[in-house]
């Protein structure tokens, strides 16, 4: 999904508006744009943001599990095969059927989503490398279905600051523009 400007004029460098005065490749990509398309933020009820529990939280068995964004992969449903243990916490509990997006990782699992489906033998935390949101239900899965695209990872890519191992999408998820046919 990813364009690339094939040309541009040397006065363009210079121009405030124009990538912010920056000579790397990477800076000149950017994403096609529907007519009919609205920010991400604009369908969300509720959203909310992990936090950590402490590595001395962690435990082998417990009825309390800390979601981490290795646990949002390529399936809509969170991966529950890695999922740790820890005791109980004050940190953020997601909501059945929220949306769960990675804000902060490393390689190909920055931008992430996965949907969280509550199970009732645990208490779930989310770290702090996660984002979730809570839709209108009459736009809930055509979203989700977006955010599990490749435009949407192309989309977090773009926009993210580059320059080290682990990189903070902050919230930049929210801004993303969900595009809807025009017919």
């Amino acid at each position: 999904f990813l364009l690339k400007k094939s040309s541009f004029r040397i006065s363009k460098i210079s121009d405030k508006d124009f990538c912010k005065f920056s000579l790397c490749p990477k800076d000149y990509k950017f994403l096609p744009t529907n007519d009919v398309a609205y920010p991400l933020e604009k369908f969300i009820i509720n959203d909310y943001k992990g936090s950590e529990i402490g590595s001395s939280n962690y435990m082998q068995n417990s009825n309390y599990r800390f979601l981490k964004t290795v646990n949002a992969t390529q399936n809509f449903v969170y991966d529950q095969s890695t999922i740790e243990f820890c005791k109980p916490s004050n940190a953020i509990l997601p909501n059945d059927g929220d949306i769960l997006i990675v804000k902060d990782g490393a390689g190909n699992g920055l931008g992430e989503v996965a949907l969280y489906i509550k199970n009732n033998k645990y208490v779930d935390y989310i770290s702090a490398g996660l984002i979730g949101i809570s839709l209108k239900e009459d736009v809930k899965w055509y979203i989700l279905s977006l955010l599990k695209s490749q435009h949407f990872k192309d989309f977090i890519n773009v926009n993210t600051a580059q320059g080290s191992t682990i990189r903070h999408s902050k919230l930049v998820a929210l801004k993303y523009k969900v595009p809807f046919p025009s017919k």
